[in-house]
This record gives C-alpha cells, sequence and structure tokens, in this order.
C-alpha cells in the first residue's frame, strides 16, 4: 500500500518537474540572460552554451518534481488521507496538497526572500537566510495543517466560522515575518524587470504545483477505477480437505 503512494507521488512530481524544467528552459532563462545584460558593461560569451543549460533546467526541474512528489503527494499524502479536508474528494486532496506544498515551500519563505534576480547583493549571510528559510518553511507547514485542523473541526457546526478559522490560521505568516530581521538588497537590476523576474518565478512555482497536484488526482482516479484482478476458481487453492 505504501509503495503504491509513493510510487504515484514520483509519477505525479514526474509530471511536474517536466513542466516546470520546461518552463524554465523556455521563458526562466532567456530572462535571466536578459537581466545579466544590466550586469556587466559589455558583451561577452557565457560560460555555459545555451543548450547545455536548457537540458539542465529540465533534468534538475524532474529531479526536483519527484523528489517533491515523493515526499508530498506520495509519503504526507498517505499519512495525512484520513484527515485531510476534502471530505473523500480526491480532487479536493490533491489540490489542497498542492497548495499546502506551494505555500510551505515557496509562498511562505517568499514572504521574507522573494526570488532575486541575477548581481543582487544582500544584506543578511547565505547562512542566516538559509536558516530563516527553513523556519518559514516550517512556519507555512504549521499554518497549513492549523488551517485544516481548524476546518475539519467547526466546518459541520458552521461553515462561517469555519472560513473564517482557516483563514485566521494563515495569520501565522505575516506575524512570523516581524520577528524577522530585514534583508536589504541592492543590485543594477532595474526595479520594473526584478518585479517581472518575481512574478515569473511565481507563475512557474504556481503552475509547477497545479500539474502536480493535476497529474495526482488523475492517477488516484484512475486507480482507484481499476477493478482489482479476480481470482480464477481453477486456479485458487482449494480448501477442501481430503480424507
Amino acid at each position: 500500500m505504501f509503495t503504491e503512494y509513493v510510487t504515484r507521488g514520483a509519477k505525479a512530481g514526474l509530471g511536474g518537474g517536466i513542466a516546470l524544467g520546461l518552463f524554465i528552459a523556455l521563458v526562466g532563462n532567456p530572462l535571466i540572460g536578459y537581466a545579466e545584460t544590466f550586469e556587466h558593461s559589455h558583451e561577452h560569451p557565457p560560460a555555459v552554451s545555451e543548450p547545455v543549460t536548457a537540458v539542465v533546467s529540465v533534468v534538475g526541474g524532474v529531479l526536483l518534481g519527484v523528489l517533491l512528489g515523493i515526499v508530498v503527494f506520495g509519503v504526507i499524502y498517505y499519512l495525512l488521507e484520513p484527515v485531510l479536508p476534502g471530505r473523500g474528494s480526491v480532487d479536493i486532496d490533491s489540490y489542497l496538497l498542492g497548495g499546502a506544498g506551494f505555500i510551505t515551500v515557496s509562498g511562505a519563505p517568499w514572504l521574507l526572500f522573494p526570488p532575486q534576480p541575477p548581481g543582487v547583493e544582500q544584506s543578511l549571510s547565505v547562512d542566516v537566510r538559509i536558516a530563516w528559510y527553513a523556519f518559514m518553511m516550517g512556519v507555512g507547514a504549521l499554518s497549513c495543517g492549523l488551517a485544516g485542523h481548524v476546518y475539519r473541526r467547526f466546518a459541520d457546526r458552521s461553515r462561517a466560522i469555519a472560513a473564517f478559522g482557516t483563514v485566521a490560521a494563515f495569520g501565522l505568516l505575516p506575524l512570523a515575518t516581524v520577528v524577522a530581521p530585514t534583508n536589504s538588497v541592492t543590485g543594477p537590476i532595474p526595479a520594473d524587470l526584478a518585479t517581472v523576474i518575481r512574478a515569473i518565478t511565481a507563475m512557474g512555482q504556481v503552475g509547477f504545483w497545479f500539474v502536480l497536484a493535476t497529474v495526482h488526482a488523475w492517477l488516484v482516479r484512475r486507480d482507484r477505477s481499476t477493478p482489482e484482478p479476480e481470482t480464477d476458481p481453477i486456479d485458487a487453492p482449494s480448501m477442501t480437505v481430503e480424507p
């Protein structure tokens, strides 16, 4: 049973990873390449050719997708399926996990450290940023779990209270940013271009989790609709006791 969940999560991650890798190769890399022209005062050949960069992007996207697919839609789905607030709906459960995955892995940490274009210098050290990034991931996961618990607890009593409590659970995210240190950034990239890069990065992540959840929901529906193989009475072991 557990192996089936993990395998299904890996397949969903493969689909999401391919989509993410292609998005990075076709949209993200050209945009980053254009942004890098503001970082240098003269033209220079890239250290790595564009085809190689594209291949690396696709492979990296696939590996990341499979990893997150196994963890989120394999292990976590296996453990939390009975308590997910989707009330047994495969689609709702899958998209809830996809949304929680986005908030935990990207959305919550981006409140402190939004995606930055190349050439940007940040005031906080790498170690400090990694520590706070992990902390915000924890806060994001806690908020998602608390929101799901509140909804399940109050949905049958009052939909209004359940909705309010669910939204209030995500109030932990802005509260966590209050105690976080300020990370000042400076760089040669124009502000408008930096905003576009952040928006494109966010779109890529949202699309990645959407595709991952969609593939996972389709796989679950397919597996559940496939009838179990029937045992041939001729081949079935006899339970008759010989005299």
